[in-house]
């Protein structure tokens, strides 16, 4: 067994799952500890952990700790000396093969440096030939690890959080011209519905979406006939 897939989500799928799974944290362990106690007879490379359980035992003192705790200590006995960076060709060190994150909040119970999909591990500073994207990142829709060659990364220019290109439709902000998520995609829409805005565009810009005087509709540039100073009113209104 090289991969372990407890998610109880498919591929692009959130994690959060209503009502919460009854996987039992406690019955999973044991089975989990015979698996990595095996030591070099185990070939387990990649866990992933249903979120309830990265939420609620985020404690220290639970058992779950307990196990992450277990699980890197055994990635790194077993596969110390032998784990290289694809990208750089750099040994990864003991206490970054294949790591479970145990501190951080966001990436708490979550296996980095790992490609979920093909398994293949980059070091923390590796970036793609362009320097745009890491070689491994984390999607904050799915919250897997994905690396860049078995999926290509979106971020978003607003909120600043990459997304799976197959997690998030990403949209063009039609003032500023920067990709941003649903998310960041501002309600206020010009009547026509050609153009989409970013919240902070809308926030900031007066000159974005021109206001009716009398009522709430809005008017992007072109709806308006190009008006220097926006218009008075609108046809409803008028």
């Amino acid at each position: 067994i090289q991969q372990i897939d407890l998610s109880l989500v498919g591929d692009h799928e959130s994690p959060v799952l209503y009502p919460e799974p009854s996987l039992s944290c406690t019955k999973v362990l044991p089975i989990l500890d015979s698996i990595i106690e095996r030591g070099e007879e185990c070939a387990l490379k990649h866990v992933q952990f249903p979120k309830v359980w990265r939420f609620y035992e985020r404690n220290v003192d639970s058992d779950f700790h307990a196990f992450l705790a277990r699980y890197n200590g055994m990635l790194g006995n077993r596969d110390r000396d032998r784990v290289i960076c694809l990208e750089c060709s750099r040994d990864l060190p003991a206490n970054e093969i294949m790591r479970m994150d145990v501190a951080q909040r966001q990436w708490y119970g979550i296996q980095r440096l790992t490609c979920c999909n093909c398994m293949d591990c980059y070091c923390e500073e590796c970036r793609t030939h362009d320097g745009n994207f890491f070689m491994n990142d984390l999607c904050q829709e799915c919250e897997r690890f994905y690396c860049f060659n078995c999926i290509q990364d979106r971020f978003c220019y607003r909120c600043e959080r990459w997304h799976c290109a197959d997690c998030v439709d990403i949209k063009q902000c039609s003032n500023c011209e920067k990709e941003i998520c649903l998310s960041c995609v501002s309600e206020r829409r010009c009547s026509c519905a050609d153009k989409i805005w970013c919240h902070y565009c809308v926030d900031n810009y007066d000159d974005v979406l021109r206001r009716c005087k009398n009522c709430d509709l809005r008017y992007c540039d072109d709806c308006n006939e190009g008006a220097n100073y926006g218009i008075v009113f609108c046809s409803v209104c008028d």
